[in-house]
């Protein structure tokens, strides 16, 4: 279990607490720092995406499955503005805070994403009614070297036989 507050919690922050763990790993004697992938499921494959690209020298290969870069457009439909944003709210099904909108607010991961040149494997399915299969397709045309597999009558957590 992590410590802390999911109210407290953002992208940024998990991307933060990414790269705190990527630079441990490459201490680690049983990791061969030259092969570090990163793989990242919905929330988990935001993260990821922007530490690779932020680690390009770092991280040799990344996978993503279902990776929610709707985020950004999710909080502008919940949002008009980010006054209006309250110190507390549900978001998905967890309680979140300020934090995590603010952050991604004016944020185009997109933008960030792009400057991962190595390897990616992103996975989607073409049922998923909570990161709709349109933003991986999105993310499928900005990286430069990306193997992109639609999963048929897959929805966001690839279970079943999807899985």
């Amino acid at each position: 279990m992590s410590d802390g507050s999911t109210t407290q919690m953002s992208v940024m922050t998990e991307v933060s607490d990414l790269e705190a763990v990527l630079a441990a790993a490459k201490s680690w004697d049983f990791v061969d720092a030259d092969r570090i992938i990163l793989n990242g499921f919905s929330q988990g494959g935001i993260v990821s995406a922007i530490t690779a690209a932020r680690h390009v020298d770092e991280v040799s290969g990344l996978i993503l499955c279902y990776p929610a870069f709707v985020v950004h457009d999710d909080i502008h439909r919940e949002f008009s503005t980010l006054d209006e944003v309250p110190d507390e709210f549900y978001y998905k099904w967890i309680y979140s805070g300020r934090a995590y909108v603010a952050d991604m607010w004016d944020y185009d991961v997109y933008a960030e994403i792009g400057n991962y040149t190595k390897p990616v494997l992103l996975m989607h399915g073409d049922q998923d009614y909570i990161v709709p299969v349109s933003y991986a397709e999105r993310a499928a045309e900005v990286y430069p070297d990306v193997e992109y597999h639609v999963m048929s009558g897959a929805g966001h957590g690839f279970t079943g036989r999807a899985f």
